[in-house]
């Protein structure tokens, strides 16, 4: 059941980013105007300027970045339940790389969308990103679980 639930969100994820590709331009420009209004404001009111053009780049591309971080999380943990990938960690990046392609190959066909090499490289960055965080945190979960069981075995021993 552990080994679906990765696959699954997986699935889930890909749908969620397909969904929002989907938009159309101004569909996706008004889902994001609140967000955009709010922390321009906030500038504004911190700083005594408008930044909107930069603080709008800013949020869409770091919302490009995590929106694949996250991909990349559950690619990561989606591959691990396969025994017979040997490794693991560039078939996550490949397979996030590939869908971060086809979904900016998929914006190209929707009304007041573009197809972006920029943002190709800015998702496929994140997904990297959460592929090699995942990898860490198994790494050092693991450390751990053998020192746990060097230190039980050295009661036992002693």
């Amino acid at each position: 059941m552990k080994k679906n639930i990765w696959r699954i969100l997986t699935l889930i994820w890909c749908v969620f980013i397909f969904v929002q590709s989907h938009m159309n331009g101004i569909q996706s420009g008004n889902e994001s105007k609140w967000f955009f209004m709010f922390i321009n404001r906030l500038i504004s009111q911190v700083f005594n300027s408008k930044a909107e053009f930069i603080t709008e780049f800013l949020i869409r591309k770091t919302a490009h970045f995590v929106e694949y971080m996250i991909l990349g999380i559950f690619l990561m943990n989606a591959v691990k339940t396969y025994e017979r990938i040997p490794k693991k960690v560039p078939v996550a990046v490949i397979i996030g790389a590939f869908y971060a392609v086809t979904d900016e190959f998929h914006q190209y066909f929707i009304p007041g969308r573009a197809m972006s090499v920029y943002d190709m490289l800015i998702d496929s960055a994140g997904v990297l990103t959460g592929v090699i965080a995942t990898e860490l945190v198994c790494r050092k979960r693991l450390l751990i679980q053998k020192s746990e069981l060097e230190k039980e075995e050295e009661k036992i021993y002693n």
